[in-house]
């Protein structure tokens, strides 16, 4: 199991990798996507139960993308990088 949520983990980094280096127009519209993608994020953190400023802290960590491209935040929560990432944000 342990090796089944690992990779699961770094098939979610890895696509969001492969997004994050997707070119964006240059009209500004990639600047509103990404703060789109960032919320996101944070409110799927926050629906999980950590607090705002925690939250944000953690997508800053590990990139907008990649928390909002996990679709199962119980299987990001057990990786690692999530983790250490919530061990350098205060609560």
């Amino acid at each position: 199991m342990r090796h089944r949520t690992t990779a699961t983990v770094a098939l979610v980094l890895a696509l969001s990798a492969a997004v994050a280096g997707c070119g964006g127009d240059d009209d500004g519209s990639a600047d509103v996507e990404e703060r789109g993608v960032r919320a996101r994020a944070v409110e799927q953190l926050r629906d999980f139960g950590l607090p705002a400023e925690q939250a944000r802290c953690v997508v800053d960590e590990l990139g907008a993308e990649t928390v909002a491209a996990a679709s199962e935040m119980d299987v990001l929560a057990a990786g690692q990088p999530y983790q250490d990432a919530v061990a350098a944000c205060p609560a």
